[in-house]
């Protein structure tokens, strides 16, 4: 069964994606997902576009947006064949839906931010080692990406390929394609973001 995407679905064909709104709404109402968009196409300079020009300008086939607003979930596709049921890979936006999730976990009181999370873990736990000792992995290095884990992302996998269960993922098993989620630098000392990430956001 086709999942809803969270905020902004990934963009198809490896495009760039585009920018927030440019700039907020003028009113109360959910804001306009499909105006004012800054983009920048290959070879050519920053402006603004609608999202039916940006996507020709950047070659995007389709797309997929959804929107949470005071508890709705609005949904809508664009593009050649895309429905509110496509799927699309849900690449890094899944690490702000879950970073939500987890806190509002902490602020239940069923998770806590500071302690080693292996506390708390049970079909799998971080693996000890010297860079664990007296610096566990804990909820906020993980969230801040300063966990001292190795995998900051996963290429996913493409229609018909056997999908990994989370056992596999985390030791990089097969079907997994991915290696094992271990920790190779001492936990708080260093943040695992890739030096191209951190460059693209700059302004």
């Amino acid at each position: 069964m086709a999942t809803r995407r969270l905020f902004l679905a990934r963009w198809l064909a490896g495009a760039v994606p585009l920018a927030a709104c440019a700039s907020p709404p003028a009113s109360s109402g959910p804001p306009d997902l499909e105006h004012g968009l800054r983009i920048t196409p290959p070879g050519g300079g920053a402006r603004q576009a609608d999202l039916a020009e940006a996507m020709r300008s950047l070659r995007v086939p389709s797309a997929s947006l959804a929107l949470i607003d005071g508890g709705t979930i609005t949904a809508r596709a664009y593009g050649d064949g895309a429905s509110a049921g496509t799927l699309y890979q849900a690449a890094s936006i899944s690490k702000l839906a879950a970073a939500v999730v987890a806190l509002r976990l902490v602020q239940d009181g069923r998770l806590t931010l500071d302690t080693d999370v292996n506390e708390g873990l049970s079909s799998w736990k971080v693996p000890d080692s010297e860079l664990t000792r007296g610096h566990p992995v804990t909820l906020r290095g993980l969230l801040s990406m300063t966990g001292g884990t190795n995998v900051h992302g996963f290429p996913g996998y493409g229609p018909g390929a056997p999908i990994p269960d989370l056992g596999q993922i985390l030791d990089g098993r097969p079907p997994a394609i991915s290696p094992p989620v271990r920790v190779t630098r001492v936990p708080g000392s260093s943040s695992s973001i890739p030096a191209a990430a951190t460059r693209s956001s700059r302004p």
